[in-house]
């Protein structure tokens, strides 16, 4: 039986296998599990592998999951791959329509714009009860598409906690070298960020899909009757640039 074979074995087996594969046999039994599931360096070397193997152009490595003043903690190849190729849905519903899905590296999560403003804040509300001083430290969201009367500077509200929380544990006298410090690292984060946003939709959403977000995001700011051109611009979207042969045609010298 396969399950008898020792562990040595097995990882080279795995090695092979396509990251759909890893996490449907992770769930098997216990020995598989013990094997993928851990975030050990034996592990990350199969995901790792199996990642660069079956998807080459999938070939930068996963992103910091968490960067503090004390210390940096690295996303783990299991929820890169699940976040970048395995998850077809919102991960807090059963929302499953692509268009209206967005992965936001600010939490590391893909959802819904309904759930999405379930966990948010706006600068507004934030600056209430929040030290000013750590509103800069914080990623502002990109507007979702699909998503009307979007308030400006929206911000997580777990990051927001976090952030905080890290705050109050610094002494008073050490604050200014830590927000210095801090700077640093958020200027980091925010180019990070950047970087995979842009990769992860170019991977997951293909030249018609672009086009269909780009209209709905159109159509939930409802300004066709008050901007000049705005109607020919989404129509042109919607049929031009959703028809990539029709595009290719036109633009060719």
């Amino acid at each position: 039986m396969a399950i008898e074979l020792p562990p040595e074995i097995l990882m080279i087996i795995f090695i092979y296998l396509t990251p759909s594969d890893l996490y449907t046999i992770s769930s098997v039994c216990k020995k598989f599990r013990s094997i993928l599931w851990p975030k050990t360096e034996i592990s990350q070397h199969i995901w790792r592998k199996s990642r660069l193997h079956h998807i080459p152009f999938l070939n930068r490595s996963p992103p910091k999951l968490c960067t503090t003043t004390s210390g940096t903690e690295v996303m783990s190849e299991q929820q890169y791959l699940w976040l970048m190729i395995i998850c077809e849905k919102c991960q807090f519903c059963e929302q499953k329509d692509k268009i209206k899905l967005t992965l936001y590296w600010e939490a590391k999560f893909y959802c819904c714009s309904t759930c999405l403003q379930k966990r948010t804040i706006s600068g507004y509300k934030l600056i209430q009860g929040f030290p000013k001083v750590l509103i800069k430290f914080l990623n502002e969201l990109p507007k979702m598409p699909g998503v009307a009367n979007w308030e400006p500077q929206l911000y997580f509200e777990s990051e927001a906690k976090r952030l905080l929380e890290e705050y109050n544990q610094v002494r008073e006298y050490e604050r200014d070298a830590w927000i210095e410090r801090k700077e640093s690292i958020t200027k980091e984060t925010k180019k990070e960020i950047k970087i995979y946003r842009e990769f992860h939709s170019e991977f997951k959403y293909n030249f018609r899909e672009v086009a269909r977000k780009m209209a709905l995001e159109i159509e939930a700011e409802d300004y066709e009757d008050k901007i000049m051109g705005l109607k020919e611009f989404k129509n042109f979207y919607c049929t031009q640039l959703a028809t990539p042969s029709k595009f290719i045609k036109h633009t060719k010298v």
